[in-house]
């Protein structure tokens, strides 16, 4: 079973995490909330063994940055194939009907 860790070790990559998180997701609140996961995770599920802290934090916050940005992808597309094609009056037609009146 994984040791818990100290809050302090955790800590301690605060600075380094938040500036991952900002770099991964390109806006602060996102960066926020992957940072938030991390701590969470790394509280409820520590990694197993006693290694490099900093880079299992990064697997750990890159994961849900990855699943924004898939996210992210799926909706454009999606909206884009949704979308319809608005059709608008030729410059001429809209030229006829001001003159016409």
């Amino acid at each position: 079973m994984a040791k818990a860790l100290d809050i302090e070790q955790l800590l301690e990559h605060s600075d380094w995490l938040h500036s991952l998180a900002h770099r991964l997701v390109r806006d602060e609140a996102q960066a926020d909330d992957h940072v938030q996961s991390a701590w969470l995770a790394a509280l409820q599920r520590p990694p197993a063994e006693q290694g490099d802290l900093r880079a299992w934090l990064a697997i750990v916050a890159r994961g849900p940055a990855r699943r924004t940005g898939r996210t992210a992808q799926r909706v454009v597309r999606r909206e884009a194939l949704a979308a319809r094609r608005e059709a608008l009056p030729s410059t001429s037609n809209l030229t006829n009907a001001i003159s016409a009146t």
